[in-house]
């Protein structure tokens, strides 16, 4: 069971809501205004835990969470659903008992020991932005208690992050030029796509021309080792080029469709690792239960997701790379963990990170960061088997990338 949040209504919270206004503002570090407010409002409310979701154009998604709502992060839902439900209208602010509530909320909630929860709508220059949830223990807070005022007080801390020019517009196709990216942005995205294909050409082709001038020259063990160095960069080329497809026109290629069926996730884990390339397979440590309920979905997607979260960790690890891969199951789904000890992640990068051709600014200054399809396709590859996936700070420094997945033995179509 959580243990709601001391509330510090008063004196208190008044400065601490004060401090939020002061350092919360629209621009680059948008995102962590953001997460700063969230994390700091479950003391402010004495709520359990508290998140937000932006909803907007049909699509919603829960971008920061504090507390108990830890386990919403990056969950994608629609517009209408019941996880926080959307305002229409009427109070801005609105109690949800837990019986009101979808079923997936109901039974996290009575798991977590909340009763329910006080939706805040959050409304921007006439727009309806997204909402803030409270879930509670107990009692909801008056109306008229400090603890409501200070729910409001946040949700307008909220809207001011959403000004002209709305930081977050990109999340409703809003953000990007009509011609899909900037000049600079294009201009970039050539020269890293061109820098990767031609590592991968460049290699194979050196290689076959050296089999074919000198082969029998060569003895057995130096022809298997070209041979084997050529298949290894044929299919990095190959997996290049599917995220390259998969990023045109907002889609995917037709063998990412495959139909999802139940599948042992710890057994698709310890595969999908033995396909790694051998650099980033060294650097990986397992760590897996012996029995998990089954997943559902496309057990052959767990390849590439694997691939794709490692390569990011290592990426972002200074030295020698360390990452842990685990797994484990909870009344939502099952999930799978790729954990790093790298640079870490900024808050405001966190949702920016699964745009399609987005790169760090540490990427831009090197050049040489990647094409910035890695993240993107795995939230599009999870979302497609009904999951979702997060970026998260590591305790002790670090990433966590979470990916959650559907259990077979909740669904109608795995059981």
């Amino acid at each position: 069971m959580v243990e709601p949040s001391e509330s510090v209504a008063g004196p208190e919270a008044v400065q601490g809501l004060a401090a939020l206004f002061a350092h919360a503002s629209p621009g680059v570090g948008w995102q962590g205004s953001l997460q700063r407010v969230v994390s700091t409002a479950a003391a402010a409310t004495g709520a359990a835990g508290v998140a937000f979701c932006e909803q907007g154009d049909g699509r919603a998604r829960v971008i920061a969470t504090a507390g108990a709502f830890d386990w919403m992060r990056g969950r994608p839902t629609p517009e209408c659903s019941d996880l926080i439900p959307p305002w229409r209208g009427g109070p801005l602010l609105r109690e949800f008992e837990r019986a009101e509530l979808a079923a997936d909320l109901r039974r996290r909630l009575a798991q977590d020991g909340l009763s329910g929860l006080v939706r805040a709508a959050v409304i921007s220059e006439d727009r309806h932005i997204g909402c803030l949830a409270f879930g509670y223990a107990g009692a909801f807070p008056r109306q008229d208690s400090a603890e409501c005022s200070a729910i409001a007080l946040l949700a307008a801390c909220v809207a001011g992050l959403y000004v002209v020019g709305d930081p977050a517009a990109s999340f409703r196709g809003e953000g990007e030029p009509k011609g899909g990216m900037s000049e600079e942005d294009n201009d970039l995205f050539i020269s890293v796509t061109s820098h990767e294909l031609r590592t991968p050409v460049t290699v194979i082709r050196g290689y076959a021309e050296t089999l074919a001038d000198r082969w029998e020259q060569l003895d057995e063990h130096a022809r298997r080792s070209a041979a084997s160095v050529i298949r290894q960069r044929a299919r990095d080329l190959g997996r290049l080029l599917d995220r390259l497809l998969s990023a045109v026109g907002d889609g995917l290629s037709p063998a990412s469709l495959a139909v999802a069926m139940p599948f042992e996730l710890p057994d698709a884990l310890r595969c999908a690792v033995e396909e790694l390339p051998n650099d980033l397979r060294s650097a990986v440590t397992l760590r897996l239960p012996a029995t998990l309920p089954k997943a559902f979905g496309d057990r052959g997607v767990m390849a590439t997701l694997v691939l794709e979260l490692v390569t990011n960790a290592c990426k972002y690890s200074e030295g020698q790379a360390s990452v842990e891969v685990t797994a484990g199951a909870d009344a939502e789904g099952i999930w799978l963990r790729v954990s790093d000890r790298g640079i870490g992640i900024r808050p405001e990068h966190v949702e920016r990170a699964f745009e399609r051709f987005w790169q760090s600014e540490r990427d831009r200054r090197r050049r040489a960061g990647g094409v910035g399809l890695g993240l993107y396709l795995v939230r599009k590859l999870v979302e497609r088997h009904r999951g979702w996936v997060s970026l998260r700070p590591r305790e002790g420094g670090g990433t966590i990338a979470e990916v959650r997945l559907l259990r077979a033995d909740l669904t109608s179509e795995g059981a």
